[in-house]
Order: structure tokens, then sequence, then C-alpha cells
């Protein structure tokens, strides 16, 4: 951090913006999570950000000319995301720690400010980007896209510009309105997810890691409306209680047949 400040200094005389972007990820269940694994994630996903934050400071303190700190967060700072219990943790302290120096800074004009991104295709993130990942995240993020870096680019340039001289402890969200938005992926149609002619034979999915966001499903028919009873986990097994079904039938992203395995689940 010294050295990358003495650099700065050499080339531009003084230090006006800082943008803290280091990251990494590490994936793995809370049970089989090692020490050193927490300790490297929150070594460089907010450790730096304080030796960054601190060096600068003191650098912009003197100088009398305000700045601007710009850290990037995550919307998992907001949103869990299993398996990245130590990513999740540190965003979450890089947002605690930003509103913090926000207020301790505010007297010499230095704003510190925070983005959380969402879906994005930096370098960390392309190999997560499966097919299947990207079916579920368009059916959960409404705009339905992906971001590319400088979209989000465009939030650390306003951020570290004068245009948001009036910001400061703030979170700027970019997530394509992941974070905000409360309906049901595939609920189209006034919450009837699937429309079935015959309720006979089992429905399941048994698979991989998958999240469901529906509290219960509804099945119309008919005759009336038949409630699916909530999803539950056995032995990583999904099962929809209380509806049968013949045939194959469309819901969302998956692809339903009686009595066997979705055949993908997409989320």
């Amino acid at each position: 951090v010294d050295r990358i400040l003495e650099e700065t200094l050499q080339a531009f005389g003084e230090v006006n913006i800082l943008v803290n972007n280091a990251a990494v990820i590490h994936q793995a269940a809370l049970v089989d999570t090692e020490e050193d694994d927490w300790d490297r994630g929150i070594r460089n996903n907010l450790k730096s950000c304080f030796l960054c934050c601190k060096a600068v400071a003191r650098q912009m303190i003197p100088q009398g000319s305000g700045g601007k700190i710009v850290n990037i967060s995550s919307i998992h700072a907001t949103v869990s995301e299993p398996s990245c219990a130590i990513y999740t943790a540190a965003k979450g302290g890089v947002e605690a720690f930003s509103r913090t120096i926000a207020t301790e800074l505010a007297p010499h004009k230095i704003n510190v400010n925070c983005i959380q991104p969402g879906a994005t295709y930096p370098e960390l993130t392309i190999p997560m980007y499966t097919d299947t990942v990207k079916k579920a995240l368009f059916q959960r993020v409404p705009l339905q896209e992906i971001a590319q870096p400088e979209w989000i680019a465009k939030g650390v340039t306003f951020l570290a510009s004068d245009d948001s001289r009036y910001m400061t402890g703030s979170v700027l969200v970019m997530d394509g309105g992941y974070v905000m938005d409360g309906s049901l992926p595939g609920d189209d149609d006034n919450g009837v997810i699937a429309s079935v002619d015959q309720l006979e034979g089992g429905l399941k999915y048994q698979g991989g890691n998958v999240d469901l966001y529906a509290t219960a499903f509804y099945a119309e028919t008919a005759e009336t409306n038949v409630e699916i009873a909530p999803p539950r986990l056995t032995d990583n097994t999904y099962e929809a209680f209380g509806l049968e079904l013949e045939g194959s039938y469309s819901v969302g992203p998956f692809s339903l047949s009686a009595g066997t395995s979705w055949t993908d689940a997409g989320i």
C-alpha cells in the first residue's frame, strides 16, 4: 500500500480519488470452510480496503482539498449467497466500515461511498455464468441482463466526480433490479405458475444446488386452483407435496414430467 501511494504521489503530486476493487471468492459450505480460507478472504476483501483507506485518508486530510473514496461492495452484502459466507461477511463489513469513515472524514470534505454491483461479467465471475445460471438469473433479474464491467465503471466515475459531492456514506445499487424485486420467477399470470389438466403421477426435483423462491406453488385446473405444499429438501431432493400430474409441463425455467426428475432446475 505504501509503495502504491508513493508511486501515485510521484506521478500526480497528490491523491484525490481511491477506488477499492480487490476481491476474491472462496466457495464452500460453512462446515467445510477452514480458518485459513476465512483469513485469506477477509484479508483480500476487507482488510485491503481498511489499509488503503487509512493510507489515502492520511494523505488527503493534510492536502486540504477533499477527496473521493469509492469502495466496491456487492448485493451479497444485503442478500445471502450460500457457500460464500466469507465473501458476504467481508462485503457487509466494507459497507459498515464505509459508513463509519464517511462520518469521520466528512469534515475534511472527503466523500466515502459504496457501489453494490449485481451479476457482472468480470474475469472473477465469468466461469460461474453457465447457461443454466444465466437462465436462472434472467428469471430473477427484472432487466434480464448481466452487467458489463464498464456499466459498473460509470457508477464509479459518478461517485468519483464532483457530481456526487452531496453524497457520502451511501450505497449505489447497480443490479438490474435484483434486490428490490419481490416477484416469483415465472410468475407471469397473477400467481398461477403452472397450468395442468390432470393430476396423476408424482413431481419432484432431484439434483444439485437449488434456490426455490416460492413459499407455495399453484396449479390451475379446469375446475379449481390446486395448492402445492412448499417444497422441502430431503437428501438433496426437493419434493413438492400435494400435487400429482400426468404428462409434461413447463414452469418458468423448469421442465416437469410425471414421476420423473425435473430435467433442468435452472435456479
